[in-house]
């Protein structure tokens, strides 16, 4: 599967996809949300401004992953 198109085609994946796309269990996915490890978006909704589905943020995952790229050691203590 070619992904060097994805965060232009999809800037946020909702959980379920994200998780197929990372071949891990939604439980897998909420926990790495909860502990900040990935980054998250709620996009707010209506007039009470409410968001309401949790989005994992792929443009700033991809952006902290291209950052990181060129220092190994920021690789292995990196916790987002």
């Amino acid at each position: 599967m070619d992904l060097s198109n994805l965060v232009a085609l999809a800037p946020m994946l909702d959980k379920k996809a994200y998780a197929e796309l990372t071949h891990q269990k939604i439980a897998a996915v909420e926990h790495q949300i909860l502990n900040g490890i990935l980054p998250t978006v709620q996009p707010r909704m209506g007039r009470t401004g409410k968001g309401s589905k949790v989005y994992i943020n792929m443009a700033l995952l991809t952006k902290k992953c291209l950052e990181a790229e060129d220092n190994a050691e920021e690789w292995e203590m990196t916790s987002w």
